[in-house]
């Protein structure tokens, strides 16, 4: 599956994560969150392992840019943890971690993808989304309830 396909299909779980969190009852809050934020850490390890060192190697004029919005990410999830679930600031962070999701998953797909697209060839965006459906296996084996098994689907 190629890393494009991943990228969207991850993204679009995100999304439909965070509408969970968000229509969520009190006694459902804690376990959607929690595959929430399994979700953005899983999306942050893809990253690392694996689209922010390609970046680099092709020089990619905003990763610098790329991965500030990713952390920023990651921050708000964190701050989300240590914030009572049930009360008006966790309510708050997560109008602000619905920001910060939708500006790290457009950033990605209209301008880092379209970059790879450009750049490496189909074979090669290929072998980078099966080396990234290594990792999500290893971290699926790890038992995260935010791991994707969506991304298993038919290849492109």
């Amino acid at each position: 599956m190629k890393v494009e396909r991943i990228l969207r299909d991850h993204h679009e779980c995100l999304r439909r994560l965070l509408a969970e969190v968000r229509s969520a009852r009190t006694h459902e809050l804690e376990p959607a969150f929690e595959a929430l934020t399994d979700a953005v850490e899983i999306d942050w390890i893809l990253a690392v392992r694996h689209l922010h060192p390609i970046l680099e190697r092709l020089a990619y004029p905003d990763l610098n840019r790329t991965i500030e919005v990713h952390r920023r990410l990651c921050h708000v999830v964190d701050e989300l943890c240590n914030l009572c679930q049930a009360g008006p600031q966790f309510s708050s962070a997560l109008n602000v971690l619905a920001v910060r999701l939708e500006q790290h998953i457009v950033d990605t797909e209209r301008m880092v993808v379209p970059f790879l697209t450009r750049w490496l060839a189909c074979d090669r965006r290929e072998k980078i989304g099966n080396a990234m459906l290594d990792s999500v296996d290893e971290l699926h084996g790890e038992e995260w309830l935010g791991a994707p098994p969506h991304l298993r689907v038919a290849a492109d």
